[in-house]
């Protein structure tokens, strides 16, 4: 199993579309606003697993073209 470092970063586009799963066909669940913080715990098949404050402990998968990930 590889290991995985959460990182953190911030919505590029207008509004990011968020899935169940990774992957386009799955359910939609909502979008984020342009600029909102995520937390990113996985990445898969070109998705972020990711977090925000508001949904915590949900599963919550966006297009990684959407996000833009923080220096460290």
């Amino acid at each position: 199993m590889t290991e995985y470092t959460e990182k953190s970063g911030i919505i590029l586009a207008d509004s990011s579309l968020v899935y169940m799963a990774p992957h386009q066909a799955s359910k939609q669940i909502s979008m984020l606003k342009k600029e909102t913080n995520v937390k990113v715990i996985d990445e898969m098949n070109g998705f972020y697993l990711i977090e925000i404050p508001k949904q915590k402990n949900e599963f919550l998968w966006t297009a990684k073209k959407n996000v833009l990930l923080n220096k460290k």
